[in-house]
């Protein structure tokens, strides 16, 4: 068997909708994507995401890539502005489908209702290379691909007195 080469596509995953996510919490998930590899392993030196958020000053932290079970593939990191991270930590894909999503934190500045979308352009990546022969990959598209859109949510909690029990006094070592 001769190895001559892989591909590597990125397509938004179909399992990550859009969803809530809590403000100030970590692992809030930003967005899933799916790569298909084929021929061999390919290695990518650093991945870019975009991130737009409707609060336009505040930068997003403990970014981290991570499979589909959990395990961490790059970063943390915190985002280099408020409309990008870069993760310089080499990830492998092996050959087949890996599924893997953006998860990090809101600061506290975020309200309710204020959104977030990231996406990845693969032809940004750098350093996209097969695990065996070293050859450059180009991954596919060449385009953005966007995740859904996440919605901020602040917890609330709401706190009354019960009518139950009734009101009743209680005398120190009496029973």
């Amino acid at each position: 068997v001769t190895i001559s080469g892989g591909s590597l596509a990125v397509t938004k995953t179909t399992s990550i909708n859009a969803q809530n996510i809590a403000i100030n919490a970590p692992g809030q998930v930003l967005g899933g994507w799916t790569v298909e590899t084929a021929g061999e392993a390919v290695t990518v030196a650093e991945m870019a995401f975009s991130l737009t958020s409707s609060n336009a000053t505040e930068k997003l932290t403990s970014l981290t890539v991570v499979d589909s079970s959990g395990k961490t593939l790059a970063g943390p990191t915190d985002a280099q502005s408020t409309t990008s991270v870069k993760f310089t930590d080499a990830v492998t894909f092996p050959v087949g489908i890996t599924h893997f999503k953006l998860v990090g934190k809101l600061s506290s500045a975020f309200t309710n209702n204020q959104t977030v979308k990231a996406g990845t352009n693969p032809a940004d990546w750098k350093q996209v290379r097969c695990e065996t022969t070293g050859n450059t990959v180009t991954p596919t598209p060449s385009s953005a691909v966007e995740s859904n859109t996440m919605t901020a949510k602040a917890g609330s909690l709401a706190l009354y007195v019960s009518p139950l029990p009734i009101s009743q006094s209680v005398v120190a070592g009496a029973s």
